[in-house]
């Protein structure tokens, strides 16, 4: 009779457990776009030296 008093008080104990998982949390950066022509604005179109647009 000890035996399965200790056995249902074990099942109620066990069966009364919870577990409870968060999910991850994401962070997520915005882009950012940068354009690099590689001349640092040193470039002349052809004939604008001579016109002294440049």
């Amino acid at each position: 009779m000890f035996r399965m008093l200790a056995a249902a008080l074990i099942v109620a104990l066990l069966a009364s457990c919870t577990a409870r998982v968060d999910g991850p949390s994401v962070r997520v950066k915005p882009a950012t776009v940068e354009i690099d022509s590689g001349n640092d604005g040193g470039f002349c179109p052809p004939g604008q030296a001579k016109k002294g647009r440049c």
